[in-house]
């Protein structure tokens, strides 16, 4: 499995500016710095993201090519991605997964069963928001 590595994402709008982890593969994070520095004074924006994400995807999806053919690449990706952001926050939720969900946008009963479906443990360590 890819490793997966947290990028500090900063918008914003009518001067109002907004922060978000954003998560991916460790092999995406060269462009993701490299394009940080050329948009909007250091700050990515989303046509920068999705521009260094696709620039990103194109390398990572040829160097699959030249290893294996028919590896799943959609589900290895979403899986990948989707455990990472659930158990990123219920950690910074502190386990509370009525917060994470309203955080994701989930119904709690969705995160729930997402949890339960990728087997992931709850974290119940007291840190995060109260």
């Amino acid at each position: 499995m890819a490793s997966i590595v947290p990028c500090l994402w900063v918008a914003g709008r009518g001067g109002v500016s907004y922060t978000k982890i954003l998560l991916w593969p460790v092999e995406f994070s060269p462009v993701m710095e490299e394009n940080k520095m050329t948009c909007d004074n250091g700050s990515l924006t989303p046509v920068c993201f999705e521009t260094a994400l696709r620039t990103d995807l194109k390398k990572f999806i040829k160097k699959l090519n030249h290893m294996e053919n028919g590896c799943n690449l959609h589900s290895m990706i979403v899986n990948i991605v989707e455990r990472s952001l659930l158990e990123i926050t219920l950690e910074e939720t502190g386990g509370n997964q009525t917060e994470a969900a309203r955080v994701l946008g989930l119904n709690r009963n969705t995160l729930r069963r997402k949890i339960d479906d990728l087997k992931i443990k709850p974290a119940r360590n007291g840190k995060g928001r109260k």
